[in-house]
């Protein structure tokens, strides 16, 4: 697995303001998660996480919107990333982890 740094660098030290979770089973349109953020410039920025795979979000287990450790990992098959990793130097997303998404690809828009 290979670190994503330039999507860990772009969501790193922001804030989370927005999630939207696109569905739509009867449409050949990609699946997607939405996230949103505002830097500490206030400036906002969202990525697109298309085709997700699996979405571990438990509101209990990620206190702050705000993101200051994180783990982006390409894998052959996926993208796999964890908002609120129990250990940032593992370079595999683990049961620990929280706040997990693993999709086929991304996209990161400026709003």
């Amino acid at each position: 697995m290979e670190r994503i740094f330039d999507l860990e660098r772009e969501i790193r030290d922001s804030l989370l303001i927005n999630i939207s979770i696109k569905l739509d089973f009867f449409s050949i349109v990609e699946k997607c998660i939405l996230l949103t953020f505002r830097r500490s410039d206030e400036s906002l920025f969202k990525v697109s996480f298309l085709n997700p795979i699996q979405f571990d979000y438990f509101e209990d287990d990620f206190s702050s919107c705000y993101i200051g450790h994180l783990k982006c990992l390409q894998t052959e098959d996926n993208i796999q990333i964890s908002l609120d990793p129990f250990d940032e130097r593992i370079n595999e997303i683990t049961e620990e982890d929280n706040f997990k998404i693993i999709c086929e690809n991304y996209i990161i828009s400026e709003i």
